[in-house]
């Protein structure tokens, strides 16, 4: 019988503590003490900064796409050169063997 009073008390107490967190947690929600005309303006707000940070995203990831084919455009070049002197080197092995 103790044991179920004690249990009953530790529930009681655990139930209190949750509901008193939740608590807590509703007072600090944004604008819970807003008005809806209120709470719909920092919306409109919200969906304009994330409009713009949308945009610059877009930007940035374009800049990047571009940054990105410039080095695999230098990268090509420089493998087409490498390839263009192994095969001047392999054309005429005795000059490149004199020049070393």
């Amino acid at each position: 019988m103790e044991t179920m009073a004690n249990t009953a008390r530790q529930m009681t107490h655990d139930i209190a503590a949750v509901a008193s967190h939740i608590n807590d947690l509703i007072v600090a929600l944004p604008g819970i003490n807003a008005t809806k005309p209120q709470q719909m303006e920092q919306l409109r707000t919200l969906e304009g900064q994330s409009q713009e940070l949308a945009k610059e995203i877009q930007l940035t990831l374009e800049t990047a796409e571009q940054q990105l084919a410039q080095v695999q455009a230098a990268l090509q070049d420089i493998y087409l050169d490498r390839m263009a002197d192994t095969a001047a080197v392999s054309q005429f092995p005795l000059i490149a063997n004199q020049n070393k």
